[in-house]
């Protein structure tokens, strides 16, 4: 029961003020409810649940855990437990309940139906699967949208080993593959009665849980696991009311796999696709996206970006294969019972936030740098035709630039930049980029406007090495943070390389111009800082008022402190907090202190506000000023100002954002 009482009071606890929407479920063709499934436990509700109407609650288990239910219980969060027994449902006391019926769904589900919903019965609901030494409950909410969909930073996540094998036959919409996450956590500054993580879409096979004592590794029994499908967590529970002790340190070993069929949108987490466009070439290679919340979909982590930790990667392929990581290869070793096929074995990486872990898993060659440890893989057939050539060329001196700019050596030791075809972008995986191959492949004779392309992009993911690899927001309400400086960054560093491609022109045109457009309408724009709702919503937060806006307003912080100060201050910023997340106070606060340093700050006749106050008024708020003058000519000329919204398009039915 400790295990039960636990999980009601977390339903009820919210982990942080900012809340955030669920992962939404998928309708079936074989019955009208909405469904949640992770490829071993699928759980199932009526859609838009109200007082008074039929509500039903299903679950069903599939092999490789059981073919049967077993005893079918369900709990509600107001602690009613009701178990079927044949065609009654029951409660914990053997009464029977009114109104409520068993769901002839097959011996490996566990249904009832509530001919008539009460208030006290929606809202959480967990149904119990224990059978064969396996206690899992699931989670479910008759509300559509859940709170609490932050991590508590109950835990510090330290390390993790990850190991990878994917199934290099899957074709078509089918991504298959096995792995390992073991992860070593310390627990924060009080006891704690769970320990929650997130994993979402993955087959879950055993999870055992170590305490770590100095060289002593203790078994732990655990009590139950508990999955939230809306949430995507997965809580465990230690067995006989045990806790997580403060301080301690635990190893959390989840085993796991994925089977899963993916539709047209099937490129996040662990995927394979086509290796090039090469008419004739039908091999797969297997990549990672999971920017920002798809780390989770490839193996059980801790998938918010201020929490950081090492990697210790482990990939299995076979001969025709290779696999890059983020950082270099260690060793490659047989793998035993699978013949003719070896584990590539990674080097620890550094410090760094789940969602840049990265893996390829490729048939390219190589193109190498002879001025450092940077690498260009690409199709042969590309490499071959000196298509690479470009990017080996200037992915070197950008990197030496911006070490020299930022007095911040890139931590690395290598970088990798790889093609993947129709990625759409690129990903700025540490030490490992990905690149859709008209941002990184460049003919010979290429245009100054394609050449722009691959300059802009390569610039702007190695810009984010340090903005958001090295220091990361912490989360994702401030991704100005990370893209804001990328795109700034990235010009500074086309600039460099090419002071004849007009590069500052094309930053106003391109960036600042574009974005004071869509600033002007009050009904599309937002504002570089602000909350995310869900999941989906964090992507909006990759749109043109961080990327454009994000970098114009900041090339404006340059030009109030000078080159010289702002550059001081960035400095600052990066070394401070290196291998740590951050907020935007901390960066106004090391460039007001390099600004106070360099006499630039306050401003003489300038405003009586720090510079934070000062800059939060644009980070803050969506929307343009537009200052008009007024000069007027007589006995004491005078010169008055004043200010309003620049709009284009005001909102009729929505307050300023």
């Amino acid at each position: 029961m400790f295990g039960f009482l636990v999980l009601l009071s977390l339903i009820a606890t919210s982990f942080s003020q900012e809340q955030l929407k669920s992962k939404e479920g998928f309708t079936t063709t074989q019955d009208d409810l909405v469904h949640w499934s992770n490829g071993e436990f699928d759980i199932a509700r009526t859609p838009n649940v109200e007082v008074g109407a039929s509500l039903t609650l299903k679950s069903t288990v599939s092999t490789p855990v059981s073919d049967t239910w077993g005893n079918c219980v369900w709990m509600s969060q107001n602690e009613d437990i009701w178990i079927v027994v044949g065609t009654e449902v029951v409660d914990n006391e053997g009464n029977v309940v009114p109104g409520v019926e068993p769901l002839d769904a097959g011996a490996e589900s566990c249904g009832i139906v509530i001919n008539e919903a009460k208030e006290d019965w929606l809202g959480g609901w967990i149904c119990i699967y224990s059978k064969d030494g396996v206690n899992v409950g699931l989670m479910i909410s008759t509300d559509d949208d859940v709170d609490d969909l932050r991590l508590p930073e109950t835990f510090i996540p330290k390390h993790y080993d990850i190991e990878l094998v994917p199934d290099l036959e899957s074709q078509g919409s089918q991504h298959a593959w096995t792995g390992t996450s073991n992860m070593l956590v310390q627990v924060a500054e009080i006891d704690q009665a769970y320990f929650t993580f997130h994993s979402d879409e993955l087959t879950i096979l055993e999870i055992t849980a170590f305490e770590i004592s100095g060289e002593e590794k203790k078994r732990q029994a655990l009590g139950f696991a508990y999955i939230d499908f809306q949430r995507t967590f997965i809580h465990i529970v230690l067995a006989g009311e045990e806790l997580f002790k403060a301080g301690s340190m635990y190893e959390i070993n989840v085993r796991y796999m994925a089977d899963q069929t993916r539709g047209s949108y099937f490129s996040y987490g662990f995927y394979h696709r086509v290796c090039s466009d090469a008419a004739a070439d039908e091999n797969q290679c297997w990549y990672t996206q999971f920017e920002s919340t798809n780390a989770r979909n490839a193996f059980p982590c801790l998938d918010e970006p201020g929490f950081k930790a090492t990697f210790n990667i482990k990939v299995g392929r076979n001969d025709e294969y290779h696999a890059i990581s983020n950082m270099p290869l260690l060793e490659t070793v047989p793998m035993e019972g699978k013949e003719g096929w070896v584990m590539d074995i990674f080097d620890t990486s550094v410090e760094m936030s789940a969602y840049l872990v990265a893996v390829g898993v490729t048939d390219y060659k190589p193109i190498r740098s002879s001025t450092d440890n940077t690498t260009v893989w690409g199709p042969k057939d590309d490499i071959d035709a000196g298509r690479g050539d470009y990017c080996i060329k200037i992915a070197p001196e950008i990197i030496k630039f911006y070490e020299d700019y930022f007095q911040v050596k890139y931590p690395l030791p290598k970088m990798d930049l790889m093609y993947e075809v129709r990625k759409g972008g690129a990903m700025e995986n540490w030490g490992l980029i990905l690149f859709d191959p008209r941002t990184i492949m460049l003919d010979a004779d290429a245009n100054d406007d394609t050449k722009w392309t691959v300059l802009s992009v390569v610039a702007h993911e190695l810009a984010h090495q340090w903005f958001g690899n090295l220091v990361t927001t912490n989360w994702w309400s401030q991704t100005w943070l990370n893209e804001g400086f990328a795109t700034f960054v990235s010009y500074l560093g086309t600039d460099q390389v090419d002071p004849d491609i007009n590069s500052w022109a094309r930053m106003l045109v391109r960036e600042t111009q574009r974005v004071m457009l869509a600033d002007e309408d009050t009904s599309k724009h937002w504002a570089m800082t602000d909350d995310v709702t869900n999941r989906n919503d964090i992507e909006r937060k990759f749109g043109m008022f961080t990327y454009q806006k994000g970098g114009s307003v900041i090339r404006m912080m340059e030009q109030i402190l000078s080159k010289e100060t702002f550059a001081k201050g960035l400095t600052s910023y990066l070394t401070s907090n290196s291998y740590s997340s951050t907020t935007e106070d901390d960066l106004f606060f090391h460039l007001e202190e390099a600004a106070i340093a360099d006499g630039k700050w306050p401003q003489a006749n300038g405003p009586d506000f720090s510079f934070a106050e000062v800059m939060k008024s644009w980070t803050n708020q969506a929307g343009l000023p537009v200052i008009h003058a007024r000069k007027t000519i007589g006995d004491i000329p005078s010169l008055s100002f004043n200010q309003s919204w620049l709009v284009s398009n005001e909102a009729v039915s929505e307050e300023r954002r």
